[in-house]
């Protein structure tokens, strides 16, 4: 995964994309999630928030399984 500041000069929020084609189904987003809560929360803590784009999160279930692998909650 890939973690940059969308803008220069605002910290809020760091944006996520893969840095693969194959690496941008739900399922590689849920299963990457799941196994870096420690990375995600760090990211979280510094920024604030973190904008996920570029993965197949095509719906309203998809997005809840993306935000609950996400979330350490």
């Amino acid at each position: 995964m890939n973690f940059q500041r969308l803008l220069p000069d605002c910290s809020l929020p760091i944006l996520v994309t893969t840095n693969s084609r194959r690496s941008k189904s739900l399922d590689s987003l849920v299963n990457w999630a799941a196994g870096n809560h420690s990375l995600i929360d760090q990211h979280l803590y510094d920024a604030g928030a973190l904008l996920i784009r570029g993965f197949d999160v095509l719906s309203a279930t998809d997005f809840k399984l993306a935000s609950a692998a996400i979330s350490t909650n």
